[in-house]
């Protein structure tokens, strides 16, 4: 495999989201795939909370081997497109890199990688192109989702193996302490990262009215710590909570092969559930006029092939609520059926995730594509 150099462009529009993925997939190219690798990031002090090791000032820094720069060091008189010039989510380049883009004989593969999407209309797109004649270059649209024709999802390739082997040490309290997060043995262990709109009042009602007492609710980011602070947690006598600090990505992971039940929020948190093989609840990314509903409503129908009639019908419906496609109220009773339903969710939680692993990772399918893709010469 011959090593090329790639330029990966992020602006930051969400502060873990965006950068939370062209992290991941930079790190995956230098050290698993030995390319070189320099992501560009517009917004500096949002991609340090990513990025550990990132310096104060915004400049150019090696971190686990990627060059991390910042958009304003985009200049002439050095290399700005590489060999593969990677526009992250849509985001409109440096007026230098595309005047060396323009000013360039032998064009780069530009891909432009696109946000995840499981509808049906992605595997038409995926792999499109357009031509640009302000470059005279081609670019090319890569979308990630979950079927056979699209870009796949993010996954290193040991992570699985990974996870399972820490499972299976019994490391998982020891992170908890180190992460300041109560054990109530016996009970269960939520982790809650979502978007401060989400239902949290009908939530916890529902999870103090279940079976599993006592349980520990440890909250993830500033939006779900404020919201639950805000419905004077302290008298809820059923659920002992947590403000947990800001982690690691591999912290992160390793918190949801901790813990029972998750409910996490974006993209990059959906494939890292997904990974985990536990149960969890998707806070998606909420958009004008409800265009992030369709788009849950296709992840749903796929994720949940082979769950059980009833375990399906919950799911879906506690997915709705959360996200308001239904009034919160609803949670309270389709939170009730997935309790009665505890193992069979566990069991097809682990399945779904193995069988998504089963099909080829994200980087593996842009590998493949950047392989074969023509280059265009002016």
């Amino acid at each position: 495999m011959s090593t090329r150099s790639w330029h990966f462009y992020c602006a930051i529009v969400d502060n873990f989201g965006d950068i939370g993925v062209c992290w991941r997939l930079a790190r995956q190219l230098v050290h698993e795939r030995g390319q070189t690798v320099t992501l560009w990031v517009d917004l500096w002090e949002p991609a340090r909370t990513i990025i550990a090791g990132l310096p104060e000032a915004p400049v150019r820094a090696v971190i686990e081997g990627v060059v991390v720069r910042p958009w304003s060091e985009a200049a002439a008189g050095e290399d700005l497109t590489g060999d593969v010039l990677i526009e992250g989510f849509g985001c409109a380049l440096p007026a230098a890199t595309l005047a060396q883009l323009a000013a360039r004989a032998r064009k780069p593969v530009w891909i432009n990688l696109e946000y995840f999407s499981a509808e049906a209309w992605v595997p038409g797109f995926h792999l499109g192109s357009g031509y640009d004649p302000a470059t005279r270059a081609t670019r090319w649209f890569f979308f990630p989702g979950a079927g056979p024709n699209t870009g796949g999802i993010l996954r290193e390739s040991n992570l699985i193996a990974e996870r399972d082997t820490w499972q299976a040490s019994g490391r998982a309290d020891a992170l908890l302490a180190r992460l300041g997060a109560p054990i109530s043995r016996g009970g269960l262990k939520v982790a809650c990262f979502a978007y401060a709109g989400a239902p949290y009042l009908a939530w916890l009602d529902a999870l103090e009215r279940e079976r599993f007492a006592p349980v520990s609710v440890w909250l993830c980011g500033q939006a779900s710590q404020a919201a639950v602070t805000a419905l004077e947690r302290a008298n809820r006598p059923g659920l002992v909570f947590a403000d947990l600090p800001f982690v690691s990505q591999a912290d992160f992971d390793r918190l949801l092969w901790a813990v029972d039940l998750a409910i996490v929020r974006g993209e990059d948190s959906l494939a890292r559930a997904l990974w985990s093989g536990r149960p969890f609840i998707w806070s998606i990314y909420p958009q004008a006029d409800a265009a992030h509903h369709p788009k849950l409503e296709a992840w749903l129908g796929i994720y949940t092939e082979g769950f059980p009639l009833a375990l399906r019908d919950a799911y879906v419906a506690a997915h709705r609520a959360w996200n308001g496609i239904t009034p919160p109220e609803a949670l309270g009773p389709a939170w009730t059926s997935l309790m009665r339903l505890w193992p069979e969710w566990q069991a097809h939680s682990r399945a779904r995730s193995a069988s998504f692993a089963g099909n080829a990772d994200l980087l593996s399918r842009l590998m493949r594509f950047v392989t074969s893709a023509p280059i265009r010469v002016k």
